[in-house]
């Protein structure tokens, strides 16, 4: 039976999770949408928005909530108990972070994708790389701020993997890279196979298109509840359960 703790917090996290779809949709248009000038007011929107969910999430009274259910477990179902444990995780790591950082990191990471974009088409790894530097030493202060134990690597793996260590993944990365790197020598010294003409020629974009709408439509995709769309670099999200966006 739900508590009225439970309902309290069920509606802040709803609260906070609104915030993160805005800034999805947010992310969305800038990578297909947006016009090129519109970038540092983006960044600010952005930057905004992460500082309040943030600071919505982060707040004592979230933490009040989470005592008041530690107080009567027996008063939750397996589904909420879940819920609260999940978020409790989720809560722990995100008060290690300070507002200020929440800020300056989501406002970095739209000025080097924009870089980034500008870099690609120009062919100048360049003119991305400081934004690259910064956001590399952005991402240790992260590791720094959450705290870790062997490779710094560690503490962010956990938003990826939970339980990832670095020291798992070196041995398999060693051997893949070998292994890849050996494919690839093969491959570039092996010659051409016959009837492979047809590869090396320019492909009509649009007739590209209708085969991946095809392609979305034969798996079922509802386009009531989604769309495709296209982007420097493809990525699917989504802001709801019935709101999914796929780029190409």
């Amino acid at each position: 039976m739900s508590t009225v703790a439970y309902e309290n917090l069920n509606e802040r996290l709803g609260q906070v999770i609104d915030l993160q779809a805005a800034i999805a949709l947010l992310n969305w248009d800038q990578e297909v949408y947006m016009p090129t000038k519109g970038a540092a007011a983006r960044g600010k929107q952005l930057a905004t928005l992460s500082t309040l969910a943030h600071r919505l999430f982060t707040d004592p009274a979230t933490e009040s909530l989470f005592g008041e259910l530690a107080a009567q477990p027996a008063s939750l179902n397996p589904d909420q108990a879940c819920l609260v444990r999940e978020a409790r995780y989720d809560y722990d790591r995100a008060v290690r972070l300070p507002e200020a950082f929440v800020q300056q990191f989501a406002e970095a990471q739209s000025r080097a994708y924009h870089a980034w974009v500008k870099a690609r088409e120009e062919t100048d790894f360049k003119q991305f790389l400081p934004h690259l530097e910064t956001l590399v030493g952005l991402l240790r202060q992260k590791a720094d701020y959450y705290g870790y134990e062997g490779s710094p690597y560690n503490a962010l793996l956990e938003e990826f993997e939970r339980g990832m260590r670095v020291e798992t993944l070196q041995p398999i990365f060693t051997e893949l890279a070998a292994r890849q790197s050996a494919l690839v020598k093969r491959i570039l010294q092996a010659p051409e196979p016959p009837g492979t003409n047809w590869l090396n020629q320019v492909w009509e974009e649009q007739a590209q298109w209708d085969v991946t709408l095809q392609v979305l439509k034969d798996m079922g995709f509802d386009f009531e509840a989604g769309r495709q769309d296209k982007s420097v670099h493809p990525f699917t999200t989504n802001f709801d359960l019935y709101d999914v966006r796929v780029t190409t």
